[in-house]
């Protein structure tokens, strides 16, 4: 379901939207969670660079992906 998600709106708001963003991070998380930590660290790393590029460093978008990575490193390790 995120991906068919992500696809609407990659069409319709466009693929650096900061909502087509939000989903982006959504899925990565769900995709740690479910199915590959890994997996869904890279998708994180991906939105990071582009969150990055288009929003800004210190834009809170950013700033709650660079939260999420941390998060999920700190699960992964202590697993």
């Amino acid at each position: 379901i995120w991906d068919e998600l992500l696809s609407d709106q990659q069409r319709l708001l466009g693929a650096e939207h900061p909502d087509t963003f939000d989903t982006r991070g959504n899925k990565a998380i769900w995709t740690a969670r479910v199915t590959s930590s890994q997996d869904g660290l890279e998708q994180l790393r991906a939105l990071l660079a582009d969150e990055e590029r288009v929003l800004g460093r210190d834009h809170p978008h950013t700033a709650v992906t660079r939260n999420n990575i941390t998060n999920l490193i700190s699960e992964t390790r202590s697993d």
